[in-house]
């Protein structure tokens, strides 16, 4: 606790304050700390999405097709600089203001690629995973799924 917390004491119903130390436990956090959190997210401005997992899956969703048309994009420019190489050209690639070669341009845009990729097989997987959680009946705790997915960037 910082100099500047302020301590006080907090009347709340039995079953919240269980709810609550559950929660702090399964988020590896103290009361103090989860109240805090909790809090603090109250008070970020929200984005208009559907509640529950149907809000998660249509981000995670929309966020895999930036991914996807990401990965449709450099994989055209990969084609394209390797035709170039083929035919003898290393010159600075066109519209790159760095003045690489083609062969750097080419590598850098490779590494891009994969990390396009990688983003579409995390959201693939977190996706799958709700889906079959939703399937077997599994209690989903929204928020912290929510929060796996933002933390994973696909979110």
């Amino acid at each position: 606790m910082s100099n500047q917390d302020v301590q006080f004491k907090l009347r709340l119903p039995a079953p919240l304050k269980k709810q609550l130390e559950d929660a702090a436990e399964r988020a590896g956090r103290s009361v103090s700390a989860e109240l805090v959190h909790r809090l603090e997210q109250s008070f970020k401005p929200s984005r208009l999405e559907p509640p529950g997992t149907l809000g998660i899956r249509a981000g995670i969703a929309a966020q895999r097709e930036v991914y996807q048309a990401s990965v449709e994009m450099l994989t055209r420019a990969v084609q394209h600089m390797e035709a170039q190489l083929q035919l003898g050209s290393d010159e600075p690639y066109p519209g790159q203001a760095s003045g690489k070669t083609l062969k750097q341009s080419l590598a850098d845009t490779k590494d891009a690629l994969k990390v396009f990729n990688r983003k579409m097989e995390v959201a693939a997987l977190l996706l799958s995973e709700l889906a079959v959680g939703e399937a077997c009946g599994a209690e989903i705790d929204v928020d912290e799924f929510r929060e796996r997915a933002i933390r994973a960037g696909v979110l």
